[in-house]
């Protein structure tokens, strides 16, 4: 949230109210998006919304990986997603719906693209 007020951006957590939705955006142009943040502890995997996003042009996910989190000033590694792209990288595992950066699953190739890609919210 930190980083999209730095870029001028006007952010509004949503406390719950939109279901998954932790972010509510309007970019400095006046777009809308519809941001999901995600982080985990190094497991190998983000679990994300089982609908198809890939045509939800408004959303945008922010993937944090806390390589070191029990260290309180290190910080995450963080990628952006658009549904489109996080749909393509997303995986079944178990009864959920993930996106997989280790493990057999893994898609940290096609993630290092997305690494700081803060150009998806313009």
């Amino acid at each position: 949230m930190s980083q999209l007020l730095r870029q001028g951006h006007e952010v509004v957590p949503t406390l719950g109210g939109m279901g998954e939705v932790e972010l509510l955006v309007k970019s400095r142009s006046g777009r809308r998006y519809e941001v999901m943040v995600r982080g985990v502890a190094d497991n190998g995997r983000w679990v994300v919304n089982s609908q198809n996003e890939a045509e939800l042009a408004e959303r945008v996910y922010v993937l944090l990986n806390y390589k070191r989190f029990e260290e309180a000033r290190s910080y995450p590694l963080v990628y952006l997603l658009s549904g489109a792209s996080a749909e393509a990288l997303k995986v079944e595992r178990g009864r959920a719906r993930v996106i997989a950066f280790a493990g057999k699953q893994a898609q940290s190739g096609e993630l290092e693209r997305w690494m700081e890609a803060w150009h998806l919210i313009q």
